[in-house]
């Protein structure tokens, strides 16, 4: 059997056998005799666990669109918005 740090570098070059490194050992130290758990998936990296996100395109501005900006005057009047001040149906309010 090699040792683990072996098997670590080896897995970070070679997916296939990341697979079988990633399972947690149970191991006793030889000095001490007391049994230790040596896990190897710690040693993955927070890159690892990124997900690549799709990015998704905005659609075209149209001017019949109520939902695209600018284009509010053809939305119905608020009924409620919360803002520090100004008249209804302007800008600066929050959710």
């Amino acid at each position: 059997m090699r040792p683990l740090f072996c098997n670590l570098q080896s897995a970070i070059r070679n997916p296939q056998i990341e697979r079988e490194v990633l399972m947690p050992q149970l191991r006793q130290d030889p000095t001490t005799k007391e049994w230790v758990i040596i896990a190897a998936e710690r040693a993955k990296r927070p890159d690892n666990f990124r997900k690549i996100k799709p990015t998704i395109d905005k659609p075209v501005y149209r001017e019949d669109c109520p939902f695209c900006p600018g284009n509010e005057h053809l939305t119905p009047p608020e009924t409620l918005a919360y803002r520090s001040g100004g008249p209804p149906n302007s800008k600066g309010w929050w959710v």
